[in-house]
């Protein structure tokens, strides 16, 4: 019975515990619920930002302003000649010219060129003494200087001369002179002016010799060669060259008169320095050129150059050579040799001497040459140059350069600048048409001047 009323007094007294167990206060707030899961906060919403105002472009800097193009020089020229006479009539000639710089841009270099038409006359007249003592034979004697141009710009007047004697002998005298001038001063410049360092040129002069004819039996060359050269620790001390050298567009032109650095039989020797790619450097000054120029080549010529824009030098010789036929000395045919490739171009009928120019126009090569005729005419021939060939492109009849009366003296322009020269020409009676400026077109050819 006891066990009994016990087990009702522990099953009361476990009632009454979990009752109290699940009664709280009326006043005690729920509990919050838990949630279910993390919640991620909320961002406020961000205002728009408003656009930002284009920003002005920077202005673009100002193209550098293209250097100005190198001027050319006008020149003109005159051919005279003194005749020697005896009691029967001519024994002997001498041509011999006169070249001027015209317009007034350049007069110490006018005074310069007087002075050296002065000097020219003396020659000529001590040639012309030489034959006069000759004795009188059937051959006609004759003398002729004759000149080129082959630099005519701001920075440099390049003349070259060649006085020919024609005296009946088998080795006839032939010589050259050069004369480089800077055009704003008229001094004659000098090696030292062109090289940095003229003291390299003696040994490359030599090498570009023995290159350049490999063939040749050279005496005394290197005397020569280094003539113009000042070494004061070994006694030279004057720097006047034996040879001849011109400034040309290309390079600095050297010329060795026959019998000068071999047998007279082997003739004259040319070589080439070019302003750049070569050991020795050339003053600055002188490698600026103008874009475009013209260039009175001498007889025969040599020049390497370009020819068809490819980064590849070519090698251009051109000759005029004269033949005696049924009528006399004429010019038959233009000599040209591109890269060892020969080819001939036909002159007008009678032509009796040709002045030839290179002409470097819109970067194109050309040939101008003017033909003189033998009924006193004019003929202008264009030929087109590449690395293969020359072609002639147009013969333009009775049409020569200008020719300006002056005091008694008729002088004919040279041609220097291919943007202005003028032109003259004849109609089948000799008729003489008024000057009329040129420049050459794209095509090559001449056109005349709007104005």
């Amino acid at each position: 019975m006891r066990r009994i009323l016990a087990f009702l007094l522990v099953i009361s007294m476990m009632l009454a515990f979990s009752a109290c167990q699940n009664t709280k206060p009326a006043d005690t707030p729920d509990e919050p619920a838990e949630p279910s899961g993390p919640t991620e906060p909320v961002e406020p919403a961000q205002p728009e930002t408003p656009d930002e105002p284009e920003q002005p472009s920077a202005p673009e800097a100002p193209e550098a302003p293209e250097a100005p193009d190198i001027r050319c020089i006008p020149l003109s020229y005159q051919t005279n000649r003194y005749y020697g006479m005896f009691d029967e009539g001519m024994k002997s000639y001498v041509d011999y010219p006169r070249i001027r710089a015209d317009g007034e841009d350049w007069p110490a270099l006018a005074d310069a060129l007087e002075h050296l038409s002065a000097e020219l006359y003396d020659d000529a007249m001590d040639l012309a003494e030489d034959l006069d003592e000759l004795p009188l034979g059937d051959t006609l004697y004759s003398g002729q200087i004759t000149q080129t141009v082959s630099r005519a710009d701001e920075n440099c007047l390049s003349l070259l001369f060649e006085e020919q004697r024609s005296d009946g002998t088998d080795e006839p005298d032939w010589e050259y002179e050069a004369y480089n001038f800077d055009p704003a001063t008229g001094a004659e410049l000098t090696l030292e002016d062109v090289f940095d360092d003229a003291g390299m040129l003696p040994d490359m002069l030599e090498t570009r010799l023995r290159e350049r004819y490999p063939q040749a039996k050279f005496t005394e060359l290197w005397p020569v060669v280094s003539s113009g050269t000042v070494w004061e620790e070994q006694g030279q001390t004057e720097a006047e060259p034996e040879f001849a050298w011109a400034l040309s567009y290309e390079g600095v032109e050297f010329y060795f008169e026959p019998g000068l650095i071999a047998d007279y039989a082997a003739g004259p020797f040319h070589v080439t320095v070019r302003y750049v790619d070569e050991p020795i450097a050339v003053a600055a000054k002188f490698q600026r050129v103008p874009r475009t120029y013209a260039e009175l080549l001498e007889h025969p010529a040599e020049r390497i150059l370009d020819l068809d824009g490819d980064g590849q030098l070519d090698t251009l010789l051109t000759e005029a050579p004269a033949e005696f036929g049924e009528n006399g000395w004429a010019v038959p045919a233009l000599k040209i040799r591109i890269n060892g490739e020969a080819s001939a171009v036909p002159c007008p009928e009678n032509t009796i001497r040709v002045q030839l120019y290179l002409v470097r126009a819109d970067g194109a090569p050309l040939l101008y040459a003017v033909c003189g005729l033998a009924d006193g005419s004019d003929a202008l021939m264009i030929v087109t140059l590449d690395a293969e060939s020359a072609q002639l492109t147009a013969t333009l009849e009775h049409t020569g350069l200008a020719v300006q009366a002056q005091d008694g003296a008729n002088w004919i322009e040279l041609l220097t600048d291919p943007t202005a020269f003028t032109l003259q020409t004849r109609d089948g009676t000799g008729a003489e048409y008024a000057p009329q400026p040129h420049h050459i077109g794209e095509d090559g050819l001449p056109v005349p001047d709007a104005n």
